[in-house]
């Protein structure tokens, strides 16, 4: 069964109250947010980045599928997928990346999504 709070980072970006949030807004909308759609993600270091820890970090987000770039404006990162943004499987990955960038003293910064109309 789907456990989402049993790890230690159950509020703030990642969590499910957090993608719930995003999700209202794009319900508002009139997305439910099921259709796959270009979905950016984004993190950031909390203090000095070190080259071999955004080495790892990219090369694990690519292996998840990401398409990683540096963020424009900030030391961070933005990754891309083209997935829904509703049910457990995506609720886990963000909760998931939240756990992965706090390993390496990161914030998993959240996400945005095109509207896709229903």
């Amino acid at each position: 069964m789907f456990n989402f709070f049993s790890k230690k980072k159950s509020v703030g970006m990642g969590s499910l109250p957090a993608n719930d949030a995003v999700r209202t807004k794009l319900s508002e909308m009139g997305d439910d947010g099921s259709a796959a759609r270009h979905v950016i993600h984004f993190a950031f270091p909390l203090g000095a980045a070190t080259v071999e820890d955004v080495t790892a970090i990219k090369r694990h987000l690519a292996k998840l599928g990401f398409k990683v770039k540096n963020s424009v404006s900030e030391a961070g990162l933005s990754f891309e997928n083209h997935q829904p943004v509703t049910g457990e499987t995506f609720d886990q990955l963000t909760h998931d990346l939240a756990l992965f960038f706090d390993k390496f003293d990161w914030e998993y910064d959240g996400w945005e999504c095109a509207v896709v109309a229903n």
